[in-house]
């Protein structure tokens, strides 16, 4: 690993995946880099190359402005929240941006940035030239100085023809961007309109071009431009905001209502209960059914669905006092719990030593989660559910569930991994030949099939690993499915892995949705989770295997 340093502190890098795609992650500044997991490209510690000194250097200048007619409306759905608090709607605008205006000014890279907090921005939405280094969901904080941030939040722009001859100290992120070949650049703020609580413009983010390799001087023309698309991209989401904000009092409101609803049914009751005590017995009212209010789950609950992750994944449960048999039984079903896990929960329950037992390699135990100091969180490198204390603002969470099974580790010891076989049922992805391209690269050959009957149609030559039903199906028609998928002479003993919404009652450390990449790349999953099923099928035979989505 000594090959892949920070761009930043020189620290060697991980690798990890995430939503099916590689990254690098530095545990020193905590710096994401994008990079590819199998890309061939070495990161380089000698200083950027020196570029022509004829160009002019960094200038601030007040752009002119232009009065736009911000007369197109977007909706923006409250359901599909991305990472960046952003809906998808709009992050798919900034992206149709982003290579709109590549193509207009004819530059190597443009991007958009988003500042969470002062001085911390990261590139939400990006467009590249082939074979230049990507920049998406790369940290550029701590490189803004405090004069840069103040010239944003002014509206002046900035643009560099030649970063070679800029002094470090009048542009701190020329550590980050000559790390990836840029060699001039334009940076045009998106500042959010005036409002009644913030009667000043607000600096939101910030649209910026690059190009790599060699200086380039940007006309009037490439800056009026970038400071009519940045208003645009300011308009666009200050109305996602008052959209949420509405969303937001609408959801309280109907919190408040249904609470209140209730407590008119917490008192009816009582009312009835001691009418029927005078042997009186009032008509039942007709009414319609009460939603009742999201709470969050108990610790009991969190510890349970943390535990049943890892059992069914083949980890075992430890004791300090006496040993604890292994469970081999299934897991989730459809809706909750399957009946071998709950009776399994039931017995551990009862132990003496419950509090005391955690699992194979956790440095927690079941007390700690119960007593309300830790509850479960996402790793950021493995993407495996993994113990984070309460009320500890620098707490690093502790890793060590993956040890054993962590791909990176293994390719590092030059071990090579087995081909895995999937065929997954439902929806086939937008681009299938960059899927199956990246999915190849990962060690897996999946095979995108809309319905049963089209590989009930195939022959089959290979064998099957597993089979992934991604589609949103009832109970009925999963099994249906399985019933139909088992009918093919290759997958009668192949495991059949359904997703569900409501299996184990979801995941509630998970804001998103698991789909294929969730349960093929981390560790824990794809070819382990494949090799524990079929070690299920052994000791019983399994129609259908159901996990949560």
């Amino acid at each position: 690993m000594s090959k892949y340093l920070c761009p930043s502190c020189s620290y060697p890098l991980l690798c990890y995946v995430r939503a099916g795609k590689p990254y690098w992650f530095c545990p020193r500044c905590h710096q994401e880099v994008p990079y590819g997991l199998h890309d061939t490209m070495r990161f380089s510690t000698a200083s950027p190359k020196t570029l022509s000194q004829e160009r002019s250097p960094s200038t601030l200048s007040k752009p002119k402005r232009f009065e736009v007619n911000n007369s197109r409306t977007r909706e923006f759905g409250g359901s599909n929240r991305s990472n960046w608090g952003l809906t998808q709607n709009l992050n798919k605008t900034l992206k149709e941006i982003s290579i709109g205006l590549r193509k207009i000014l004819r530059v190597d890279r443009t991007l958009v940035c988003q500042i969470r907090r002062d001085r911390e921005a990261v590139v939400i939405a990006e467009a590249l030239a082939p074979g230049r280094k990507s920049m998406l969901k790369c940290r550029l904080g701590r490189f803004f100085s405090s004069e840069e941030i103040t010239q944003f939040h002014v509206g002046n722009v900035q643009a560099i023809e030649d970063l070679s001859t800029v002094d470090l100290d009048r542009c701190p992120t020329k550590i980050l961007e000559c790390f990836f070949e840029v060699s001039a650049k334009l940076a045009v703020p998106i500042l959010l309109p005036a409002t009644e609580e913030y009667p000043i413009p607000r600096l939101w983010g910030l649209l910026m071009a690059h190009q790599c390799f060699i200086p380039h001087r940007w006309t009037q023309s490439q800056i009026d431009t970038m400071v009519l698309l940045a208003e645009q991209v300011a308009t666009d989401i200050d109305r996602e905001q008052r959209y949420q904000a509405l969303e937001a009092a609408h959801e309280q409101l109907e919190q408040l209502t249904c609470i209140r609803e209730i407590e008119a049914f917490s008192l009816e009751t009582r009312t009835t209960d001691v009418l029927e005590m005078d042997g009186f017995s009032p008509p039942e009212p007709v009414s319609s059914p009460r939603r009742q209010p999201t709470v969050e789950a108990s610790p009991t609950a969190v510890l349970k669905s943390y535990v049943a992750y890892y059992l069914s994944r083949g980890k075992a449960i430890v004791s300090p006092v006496s040993e604890v048999p292994r469970f081999h039984g299934v897991t989730y079903s459809y809706d909750g719990y399957h009946l071998d896990f709950d009776n399994f929960w039931r017995w551990l329950q009862q132990r003496s030593d419950f509090l005391q037992l955690y699992l194979e390699g956790d440095l927690r135990c079941f007390g700690h989660f119960l007593e309300g100091r830790y509850t479960v969180s996402e790793c950021e490198r493995c993407h495996l559910p993994i113990p984070a204390s309460y009320g500890v603002a620098y707490d690093a969470p502790e890793c060590a569930l993956c040890d054993e099974e962590c791909p990176v580790k293994a390719q590092e010891s030059g071990r090579e991994f087995p081909m895995t076989n999937v065929v997954a049922v439902g929806d086939a992805p937008s681009n299938p030949w960059e899927s199956d391209r990246f999915f190849e690269k990962n060690c897996f050959d999946v095979t995108f099939v809309e319905e049963p009957a089209e590989i009930l149609a195939q022959r089959i030559q290979k064998k099957i690993d597993v089979v992934m039903i991604r589609s949103h199906l009832s109970e009925t028609e999963g099994v249906s499915w399985a019933k139909e998928l088992r009918e093919h002479p290759s997958l009668t003993k192949t495991p059949i892995v359904a997703l569900s919404d409501r299996a184990g009652y979801g995941l509630p450390w998970l804001e998103h949705s698991l789909d294929l990449e969730d349960y093929l790349l981390p560790p824990l999953n794809g070819e382990h989770l494949v090799r524990h099923l079929q070690r299920q099928r052994r000791s019983y035979k399994c129609l259908l295997h159901w996990f949560p989505r």
